[in-house]
């Protein structure tokens, strides 16, 4: 969105991140950094069906600024991060409001694949 910026203090932070091409892999070597029960809690959600926008409730949010939700993140939090954002996102977020950004450090190898399969996942 146009009216989202970020400032100059914020973008020295920034660096996009190229995701792996490989769907499959990405989402396979992504879940392998899980222990079970997180493993398969992660699976699980990933078969939730796909929230679809109610074009009802499309228009009276159109009528509110863009809103892009950024939350710092890392391997570590993956638990915290499907149990308490991504759960309540999906239970309390209108589908189609909004963008989720999840900021990861460059560091660690492990939170680029978490990077490649937070971006294939919902």
């Amino acid at each position: 969105s146009d009216t989202f910026k970020i400032t100059d203090a914020e973008a020295k932070y920034r660096k996009a991140h190229v995701p792996n091409a490989n769907k499959e892999e990405s989402i396979r070597k992504g879940l392998d950094l899980f222990t079970e029960p997180l493993r398969s809690k992660f699976e699980q959600w990933m078969k939730l069906p796909e929230k679809v926008p109610d074009p009802t409730q499309l228009k009276k949010w159109a009528k509110l600024p863009p809103v892009q939700l950024w939350v710092r993140c890392h391997t570590g939090g993956a638990k915290k991060l499907l149990t308490i954002l991504f759960e309540s996102m999906e239970w309390f977020w209108p589908a189609g409001f909004g963008n989720l950004v999840v900021l990861l450090d460059d560091e660690n190898p492990k939170d680029h694949l978490f990077a490649d399969f937070l971006h294939y996942i919902k």
